[in-house]
């Protein structure tokens, strides 16, 4: 019986608590990718373009969130695309889902990246690096 190594540590926003596996996703609601197209459809409104400064950019509206919560924790009845913790343990698990969520044409309208960046830069208390031997 092999054990899968842990590189990769997760918090529920909601509770703050560590997201055992099988207890857990890291979620986008699909309600927060709606919103995320009805602001931007008002920014781009007030915003005609079709170049913009620096300052109209950072105007623009933050991306749907990718959140971390316990199943017990989620609010009943939300939807969205789920990532269950215990397939995103280990960094390379973590890289396979990015290449296959870029596949997705609504990724961009995320904060993945952010989501990814933190973790990779052991930035943030969401996503935590296991220290030390983890056998």
């Amino acid at each position: 019986m092999s054990t899968m190594v842990v590189e990769l540590e997760f918090r529920c926003d909601i509770c703050n608590r560590t997201v055992a596996d099988k207890a857990g996703c890291i979620i986008v609601r699909y309600e927060d990718l709606s919103e995320w197209h009805h602001q931007d459809d008002e920014w781009k409104a007030e915003h005609p373009g079709p170049t913009y400064t620096a300052a109209e950019i950072y105007t623009r509206p933050d991306p749907a969130p990718w959140r971390i919560q316990h199943d017990a924790c989620a609010d009943d009845g939300v939807q969205g695309y789920e990532i269950n913790v215990d397939e995103v343990r280990t960094w390379q698990a973590l890289l396979c889902w990015t290449a296959k969520l870029m596949d997705r044409t609504w990724l961009p309208l995320t904060d993945w990246h952010l989501f990814v960046g933190q973790a990779a830069g052991g930035r943030g208390e969401r996503v935590v690096p296991v220290r030390g031997d983890a056998a």
